[in-house]
């Protein structure tokens, strides 16, 4: 038995002594000649639990005596040692707390994570002839030409823009993601309409898209801004912390 083995015997021993002599029978402790000690081979599983404890805590780094001047023990901040520190996603601003319909942040994060069935993406295991985008029908499909360098769709996001009182030009998917990043990571109520119309108008392209591919119908963006700008309001208005900002955009995004 080596030292750090009885040390935390020790251990086990004070907080043993404070308890009744069944207590300290039943944690497999035997009081002979006036000495609290413990019975390795008892059956009893606390008084063994304790001592295989000892290897976790030196684990985080954790030594006898700072364990001994512990007044309260924290599962979570010992889980959080053992599991270590990794680096937050930046991105989960754009689908925690956003005040989005649950359709709309799921096609969010699909996007988010790059799996959303884009052509380009589709004709890299299967033979597809017509690659260009259904809304523009100029360049080829991709994501960072539907989210946001269409024609269609960048008008679409800019008119959303300047809805929300940001004004700024409309670029590809990645540049869109990281000016959220920075400039939407907050509670504030301009924060989550940002995020509330960028699910919003991901959803509805993508909508748009499928649409026109399987059902070879089409709208134009003006009803479809109209019909974002109505599903905001009735999303946003559940929220009281937005009303006010919906107040200021009481008009349809237009041309």
């Amino acid at each position: 038995m080596n030292a750090d083995d009885e040390g935390w015997k020790t251990v086990k021993n004070k907080y043993v002594s404070k308890g009744s002599r069944n207590v300290e029978k039943n944690m497999g402790v035997s009081t002979s000649n006036g000495l609290n000690t413990l019975d390795p081979s008892s059956s009893q599983v606390p008084a063994q639990t304790i001592l295989k404890a000892a290897k976790y805590l030196e684990e985080v780094g954790l030594q006898e005596k700072e364990f001994i001047l512990i007044r309260t023990f924290s599962i979570q901040r010992m889980y959080r040692k053992l599991r270590g520190e990794f680096p937050k996603c930046s991105r989960r601003r754009l689908i925690c707390n956003n005040y989005g319909a649950p359709r709309w942040v799921f096609i969010l994060y699909l996007n988010l994570q790059g799996r959303l069935q884009i052509i380009d993406r589709i004709a890299k295991w299967s033979q597809i002839e017509d690659l260009t985008c259904p809304l523009c029908a100029r360049e080829p499909q991709t994501t960072e030409h539907l989210f946001f360098k269409c024609e269609m769709t960048s008008q679409m996001w800019e008119r959303l823009l300047e809805w929300q009182g940001i004004k700024k030009r409309a670029q590809g998917w990645s540049e869109e993601v990281q000016w959220a990043e920075i400039h939407a990571k907050g509670q504030s109520a301009m924060a989550n309409m940002y995020r509330l119309c960028m699910a919003a108008c991901v959803y509805h392209i993508w909508m748009e898209r499928n649409l026109r591919i399987f059902q070879g119908k089409s709208r134009t963006k003006e009803i479809i801004l109209r019909l974002i700008a109505q599903e905001v309001h009735n999303r946003g208005n559940q929220y009281k912390k937005l009303t006010r900002k919906l107040q200021a955009m009481k008009w349809y995004p237009r041309d």
